[in-house]
């Protein structure tokens, strides 16, 4: 539940709740898929997939992840709203009961930054918030 809370703080945390629903489908569906590991830890930590855990992809926003996570693994869920919600977000979804409207999309990128290779010339199954999202084989 952790990694999951902590990657869609990381990723999703300025996104509406359908927005913040939408990633955590995405790593749901990456966990039944199983190319990228069969735990949500093996999936957001796989190698290039989430930027929050890459200093590359984003310093200030890795190393604010850094910190965020090494105060729950000692002190529990600090009192921060978005961390929270994650939370709240990763529980229905870890239950299975977090609706989606993504359906099996296993990939995403905020639609305001530069086409990653994946998706050139493939058209988004939704776009939700700032993000667009994909299923890609």
């Amino acid at each position: 539940m952790d990694w999951l809370a902590l990657t869609l703080y990381g990723e999703a945390r300025s996104e509406p709740i359908n927005g913040q629903c939408a990633v955590a489908a995405v790593i749901r569906n990456r966990v039944a898929d199983g190319r990228w590991g069969h735990t949500y830890e093996s999936v957001v930590c796989a190698p290039w997939q989430f930027s929050c855990w890459r200093p590359e992809g984003g310093k200030a926003n890795y190393d604010a992840l850094q910190v965020l996570k090494r105060s729950v693994e000692l002190n529990g869920i600090p009192n921060d709203r978005a961390l929270k919600t994650a939370y709240w977000i990763a529980s229905g979804c870890v239950d299975g009961v977090m609706p989606s409207e993504i359906g099996r999309a296993t990939h995403y990128y905020v639609t305001d930054s530069p086409v990653p290779k994946w998706a050139i010339n493939t058209v988004p199954l939704k776009i939700v918030g700032r993000h667009s999202f994909f299923l890609v084989h």
